[in-house]
């Protein structure tokens, strides 16, 4: 088969499955439209009528109190990129400077939950210079880091990594991430909690209550003709009032204003309603249309559709159909005029964007939470500020660890300038079977068969090697492996050189040598795509699927001493954008291709590199929403992978279980510091899934050195994955002497998952 149909071939496959996805998913939405529409009709039928309305309004004692109003508003967090920053405190300074005072109606304030503590100063010195009245909400840290992802929103519990959900369009994987984000969502926005507080509160202040969003802006025409309506139909427990989008704040003060009120409409209530908003349901899942459809009251919504992750409906109110319409009012100037156009476009670009923004608020404050600085530079693991210092503690002479791995990384970089530079497709002696720029190598644990003459099919004994088919074998040089481990190793060095020396320019002119000649030349460079890697003999049309991806683990830390290099001016952009390229295409095979979903869909430590490696690319290319859904399927992951005593039942059951367990368990903390690092907790600050990995740990300190065999193993291993415990903020209690990290070495092998000089991580 043609080279370039084997690449296509994944990609069409994967998109007829997605449209027959989407398609099924069309019609289970279309199904629940009817159902609410038909469950509105039969209560229509049982609406009180409204002269039965108007006689028990006027029996009630309601009717003889006056008809004042107490108006709320909602000021919450800003969310950035959909509101611009500080565009809260922008909208209280204007209305209190422009809004007409309201005939009959007190105005009270609401400040919920605002995390940054200077913004909420900012705002209560605007409202008490301006005498105005208002409640604070605070935002609690403690529940906020205990929160977890709610994984009960999915249809089970593995959803996430079953080819199933790749098979999502991008608007169905938005709103699994506000589902599972559900519990942070409402500890944070806090919606419908808050509009419930204006409701309790102004119970015994007014006749009429308004729980509206801070945005809200009341011009004297559209106040009277609210007041008109309230007038004319008191015996109606519910107005809605609907709102008008502002293009900019200038526009509402203009003389010629003419408001179009179309949008989502803001509620009035009487104050013996019993009508209340779900507290269930987070901000961007239409947390106020939930009781305009149990109201009866008509709109866009009408024909929204419910998803298996939503929250289930509550049933239609005992109040259904007792509602008018009155007055409207503006809603203001969001600070980006492109998203407040009065077009389909603009009103999708909204609900883009505010999914965006909703995750990329809450990744912030729980990174906060967790006393870590999203503002570090560098990467994941190797960050600026500890390569500068080993530098500067190298200079000086100071015998630290950091300065010993800053020694010995200009050590291993003098090596790698005298190595030769062998690229892919210049290999000694290719197997037939594959292009010569295709990764080539035999499958290490795969033995001649001592039941055939020719030894084929070959059979696999894990754990034992065939001579000459690990890592650092000369006489392997036919095949990929060693030359694959060269480059990752030595463009490290190189990049990592660049920044712990005087003179970092002939590193950084190598290392991008390097990367030209695997991953940039057109002509020579390494195929994107993994076809051959640890190829069985007899076997599998000689390949071993299974196995591609974890050829690839160490990517993740390349690509990390790769943006060093960036920071120090030593990666042009011509090669960033050719390996950019490349490295977008090895993700779409990483997707797409047959041992992509294999290595997804496994159920131990390669599930773990698989995740590591695509959250690796993600970052580093930029790809922040894909980076966000690999992160959640790793967390979905983890109850599978360690149980509550901190034990790893599947690594267990490896022939090596020391090697298994240690690596695992290594994969999963530099997945933590990695989203950390893009802003990001792969599990909460304080929860149950911190925990349970707090104890993994332990149990690996204590227990691994106990377990028999593998004489292979090299204990000190240990003492980098307590560091790497410790950098992501895990509490550990443990009493284990381990040496002392300036006493282990630098460098272990690649398969440990420990990446190199792992003493100049922060």
């Amino acid at each position: 088969m043609p080279k370039s149909l084997v690449f296509v071939l994944p990609r069409l496959t994967e998109a007829l499955l997605v449209r027959a996805t989407t398609l099924r998913r069309r019609l289970q939405r279309r199904w629940s439209v009817r159902s609410r529409q038909l469950q509105q009709a039969l209560r229509r039928w049982a609406a009180p009528s409204e002269q039965r309305l108007r006689a028990e309004y006027a029996a009630s004692a309601i009717s003889r109190e006056p008809d004042e109003f107490v108006l709320y508003r909602i000021i919450g967090n800003d969310l950035y990129p959909r509101h611009a920053i500080g565009q809260s405190r922008t909208n209280v300074e204007f209305i209190l400077r422009h809004e007409p005072k309201l005939e009959r109606c007190t105005r009270r304030w609401i400040l919920n939950r605002i995390v940054d503590q200077d913004e909420e100063d900012r705002i209560v010195a605007l409202l008490e210079a301006h005498g105005e009245t208002y409640l604070r909400l605070p935002f609690s840290w403690l529940e906020y880091d205990r929160s977890e992802w709610d994984w009960s929103c999915l249809p089970r519990p593995d959803f996430l990594y079953r080819n199933v959900a790749r098979r999502l369009c991008e608007e169905e994987w938005k709103q699994i991430y506000t589902a599972l984000y559900r519990q942070k969502n409402l500890l944070l926005m806090n919606n419908n909690g808050a509009r419930n507080v204006a409701l309790n509160d102004g119970r015994n202040k007014a006749k009429w209550i308004l729980p509206w969003d801070g945005n809200c802006f009341l011009t004297e025409s559209g106040w009277e003709s609210l007041l008109q309506a309230v007038d004319a139909a008191p015996h109606a427990k519910f107005f809605v009032v609907p709102m008008h989008r502002a293009q900019s704040h200038d526009e509402v003060l203009s003389a010629g204003f003419v408001p179009n009120p179309t949008e989502e409409p803001q509620l009035v209530f009487r104050r013996d309603t019993v009508s209340t908003f779900d507290e269930r349901i987070p901000y961007g899942r239409r947390p106020k249309v939930d009781l305009l459809w149990r109201l009866g009251v008509p709109g866009p919504w009408d024909q929204w559709a419910e998803e298996a992750w939503d929250v289930a409906r509550r049933p239609l109110s005992s109040e259904f159909g007792q509602w008018r319409q009155a007055g409207w009012v503006t809603r203001l100037f969001s600070g980006h005029k492109h998203l407040e156009q009065p077009t389909k476009k603009s009103s999708k670009s909204r609900g883009v964007i505010r999914q965006r923004a909703i995750a990329e608020t809450l990744n912030h404050v729980a990174v906060l939470g967790a006393g870590r600085n999203p503002h570090r530079r560098g990467g994941a693991l190797f960050s600026m500020e500890a390569l500068q210092e080993s530098r500067t503690e190298l200079a000086r002479g100071i015998d630290t660890p950091r300065a010993a791995a800053a020694r010995r990384i200009l050590g291993d970089a003098e090596q790698a300038l005298q190595r030769e530079t062998h690229v892919a497709a210049r290999k000694e002696s290719p197997a037939s079977i594959s292009d010569r720029r295709d990764y080539n190598h035999s499958a290490p644990q795969h033995w001649p068969s001592a039941d055939a003459a020719d030894g084929l099919p070959n059979v696999e004994k894990e754990g034992q090697c065939v001579a000459g088919t690990r890592r650092y074998e000369e006489e392997r040089r036919g095949f990929d492996r060693t030359r694959w481990r060269r480059f990752v190793d030595d463009t490290t060095t190189l990049a990592l050189a660049t920044s712990v020396s005087e003179d970092g320019s002939r590193y950084a002119e190598h290392a991008l040598r390097l990367v030209h000649a695997w991953l940039c030349d057109a002509a020579d460079g390494l195929y994107p795509q993994v076809e051959y890697p640890q190829i069985g003999a007899g076997r599998d049309n000689e390949r071993n699927p299974s196995w591609d991806i974890i050829e690839f683990r160490d990517l993740y830390y390349l690509l990390d001493a790769l943006q060093v290099l960036e920071h120090v001016g030593g990666l042009p952009q011509r090669h960033k954008a050719s390996l950019s390229a490349w490295l977008s295409e090895h993700l779409n095979w990483l997707r797409c291709s047959p041992a992509g979903r294999a290595a997804q869909a496994q159920h131990n430590s390669h599930a773990t590199y698989y995740d590591l490696q695509m959250a690796a690319i993600c970052a580093y290319t930029g790809r922040e929403e894909e980076f966000e859904q690999t992160v959640l399927r790793a967390a979905s992951r983890l109850p599978e992978h360690f149980a509550t005593d901190g034990t790893q039942p599947i690594e267990l059951q490896s022939a090596t279980p020391k090697h298994a367990c240690c690596s695992n368990l290594q994969g999963w903390l530099n997945l933590m510091l990695l989203a950390e690092r893009n802003g990001m907790l792969l599990v909460s600050a304080a929860g149950p899934d911190r925990t349970r990995i707090a104890r993994a740990v332990e149990w690996a300190l204590r227990e691994i050195p106990r377990l028999g065999g593998e004489d292979s193993f090299d204990d000190e291993r240990l003492v980098p994955l307590l560091a790497a415990a410790r950098r992501a903020g895990l509490s550990l209690d443990t009493s284990v002497i381990l040496p002392a990290p300036a006493d282990v070495n630098a460098r272990f092998d690649p398969d440990s998952g420990i990446h190199p000089y792992w003493q100049l991580t922060t």
